[in-house]
């Protein structure tokens, strides 16, 4: 289902639509946060929190810090194999 369209019959039917999705905390490492689809925060309960922008970027920097050797191998691979 489109969520899209759920918004939608919602609105119509006079329902508050708010989705929060259990997410990674970059912070404390455990599923304890939780993105307000309504708001574009998040929060977690170790106290850390802000806008899902954010979340995004330090999401980002985390996978990349993790995955930093097989992305600059794969990235710089000139099709040698080994």
């Amino acid at each position: 289902m489109k969520l899209g369209l759920a918004k939608e019959i919602c609105k119509l039917q006079g329902i508050s639509f708010n989705i929060k999705v259990p997410v990674i905390c970059p912070f404390c490492e455990c599923k304890q946060a939780l993105i307000d689809s309504n708001t574009g925060k998040w929060q977690c309960a170790c106290g850390k929190g802000g806008n899902i922008d954010e979340l995004l970027e330090l999401s980002q920097a985390d996978w990349e810090e993790k995955h930093q050797f097989g992305y600059y191998e794969t990235k710089n691979n000139k099709g040698i194999s080994y």
